[in-house]
């Protein structure tokens, strides 16, 4: 199976073969989140966030500021996918960004991580059934996600050597969770500051 040339395939042209990138996003998100659901098991994100929430909470803090933290927490965790499909736009931006010199259009990014997206929520789907609970095993499907992600970006940008692609695509996540980070930092910061 080769993601990347597929998608090269689809951006320059030949489509018939291939599944519209938004159906394919919507499929297999609708597909991670039910069947999930339906078995009553948690995703991996899910679990990492109710991890430190509960870790915050076991330090007995009674202030606002972590009780705060633990229900933004909670929320993240419930909502992690839709949070994956609204944070799309800022994935294919950084991957435009970076691999600008690649010639493809901010749209055309779009479509490259919406492909790759719809991918990892399969990865993910598939992880959550060999994940054994409170093991090292939770951590495990993120890291094949991203890795999922980087081999793509590898395969489709082709016109940069090959170490340089590599680099490139983990750049690309590096600066996604900065700028997640940063917003995360402007929002705690505007609570704080309004309450």
């Amino acid at each position: 199976m080769r993601p990347g040339p597929a998608i090269r395939d689809f951006l320059s042209g030949k489509r018939k073969r291939y599944v519209n990138p938004i159906s394919y996003l919507l499929l297999a998100s609708a597909a991670y989140v039910l069947i999930l659901h339906f078995l009553g098991l948690n995703t991996f994100f899910e679990d990492v966030t109710l991890g430190f929430a509960e870790g915050a909470a076991d330090k007995n803090d009674s202030q606002a500021s972590t009780s705060m933290f633990i229900q933004a927490l909670n929320v993240v965790s419930k909502n992690h996918t839709y949070g994956l499909l609204l944070t799309l736009p800022l994935f294919a931006l950084n991957s435009y960004l970076i691999f600008m010199r690649e010639k493809y259009s901010y749209f055309e990014h779009l479509v490259i991580n919406m492909y790759i997206t719809g991918q990892q929520m399969l990865i993910y789907l598939t992880a959550a059934f060999l994940v054994v609970k409170d093991t090292f095993t939770e951590a495990i499907p993120l890291p094949l996600g991203m890795a999922f992600n980087c081999v793509v970006l590898y395969q489709i940008f082709t016109s940069y050597p090959p170490v340089t692609r590599i680099l490139y695509s983990i750049a690309t996540y590096l600066l996604f969770y900065v700028q997640i980070f940063l917003l995360a930092l402007i929002v705690a910061v505007l609570l704080y500051v309004t309450k």
